[in-house]
């Protein structure tokens, strides 16, 4: 699981990921970018161990459902101007969401 995750991760291929039908052959361990450390992995790992792909292409077997229903709340939807500022914070990226929107 860990070297397909590693794969779907640093791939560079602009094409959408799959696992070919012969699996992969035999490769050395995919070196992974600095943005990337082995923890985050692992995580990914142990996300993908619990519960798989399932939430994720649901997602995408209901789109047109989503669509139409989004159709319907177009009048409802108002613009909120938000700024996100990104804090490192012991050695994690902590956001901070700071809206623009006025109540009189």
């Amino acid at each position: 699981t860990a070297r397909i995750i590693k794969r779907f991760l640093t791939s560079r291929s602009p094409h959408p990921p799959c696992i070919p039908k012969e699996g992969f052959r035999t490769s050395p361990n995919t070196t992974l970018p600095a943005w990337l450390c082995e923890e985050d992995v692992n995580y990914s790992v142990s996300k993908f161990d619990n519960r798989g792909f399932t939430g994720g292409l649901n997602y995408y077997r209901a789109l047109d459902l989503y669509v139409s229903f989004t159709s319907l709340l177009k009048s409802y939807l108002h613009k909120i101007m938000v700024v996100m500022v990104l804090k490192k914070k012991s050695g994690y990226l902590e956001v901070i969401v700071y809206s623009l929107w006025k109540t009189d």
